[in-house]
């Protein structure tokens, strides 16, 4: 007879992996359709357009961030994922009290349903009851998101380059693994960043949510610094995970708290078309018998293929 466990999940811990991934989405999960607040959606026949709204505080830069608009977009509109977000809110509200600045209860959401997602978890088993208690997931597999349709984001702070390529803008300034000092009574200052080493909750989809950001506006390239190549001289040891503001006086604190995993190759194939046409080209004009290439994914090698 097989042994019965029985697993015991923390309510905060199922959250904080799921949701607060983000400085944004940690503060937004306790206001009241904040969601609605900063995000319209319109639902096209071929495409869902999400139109992030002036009053939205996500920061621009984590939506060059393939695997934040993909995550984002399922907590958008996925029914059962929103609903379980919104209800921390609701929640707090109901059940909360003010001492000072803090809001205080005894955290608890509704969590969504999850049918036959992976959790990947760190805990401890105890034998003499059969029970394994969760310290930490690291991550999810499998996880069907039921959006079928591509996801377009815009807001009026894009950027475009002239010539067809994303500005990879500096974001902030990294911290090196440095411990940061947050300063719960000061305010964040919106124009200094600093960027939180944190580790990641990975996600991996049944289903790749194909996402894309939009602009009107266009520029000249700008060749800014990439994330891996901010400059750290700068760091300083205080900063502030409060709402920033453009008159904070401390470094807002920023973080990306999310890996995703999921098998995308195939939703960029078709930007290598004029490759393939070139081949083929080559093939007709000269007497080629075998050609061999190398096809890639998220985590590297794959295989080769021999024509």
């Amino acid at each position: 007879m097989s042994e019965t466990i029985k697993v015991r999940l923390p309510q905060f811990e199922l959250a904080r992996s799921l949701f607060f991934y983000t400085p944004y989405l940690a503060r937004s999960a306790v206001l009241e359709n904040s969601l609605s607040i900063d995000f319209d959606i319109v639902s096209n026949p071929d495409h869902y357009l999400i139109n992030i709204l002036p009053a939205c505080s996500y920061p621009t830069s984590h939506f060059n961030d393939a695997g934040i608009r993909r995550i984002l977009s399922w907590i958008l509109l996925d029914s059962d994922i929103r609903q379980s977000f919104e209800s921390i809110s609701q929640f707090c509200t109901k059940y909360g009290y003010d001492v000072d600045q803090y809001r205080i209860w005894s955290f608890c959401f509704n969590p969504p349903q999850l049918n036959g997602v992976i959790f990947n978890t760190f805990g401890y088993y105890k034998a003499e009851t059969s029970e394994f208690f969760v310290n930490e997931i690291s991550g999810f597999e499998r996880i069907s998101s039921q959006i079928s349709k591509e996801v377009e984001f815009y807001s009026d702070k894009f950027v475009e380059s002239k010539s067809g390529g994303k500005g990879e803008n500096s974001s902030g300034t990294k911290n090196d693994g440095k411990e940061s000092t947050i300063k719960d009574d000061e305010e964040g200052n919106s124009d200094d960043v600093q960027i939180i080493d944190v580790l990641p909750t990975h996600f991996d989809f049944l289903e790749a949510i194909e996402t894309r950001k939009t602009s009107k506006k266009t520029r000249h390239r700008n060749h800014g610094i990439k994330d891996q190549d901010l400059p750290s001289n700068n760091a300083t040891s205080e900063v502030s995970t409060n709402e920033p503001i453009f008159e904070g006086t401390v470094p807002s604190a920023e973080f990306n708290g999310v890996e995703d995993e999921t098998e995308d190759l195939h939703l960029y194939l078709d930007r290598f078309s004029a490759f393939q046409h070139m081949i083929d080209l080559f093939f007709k004009e000269n007497s080629v018998k075998e050609f061999s290439f190398q096809l890639l994914n998220r985590t590297g090698f794959v295989g080769e293929s021999i024509f």
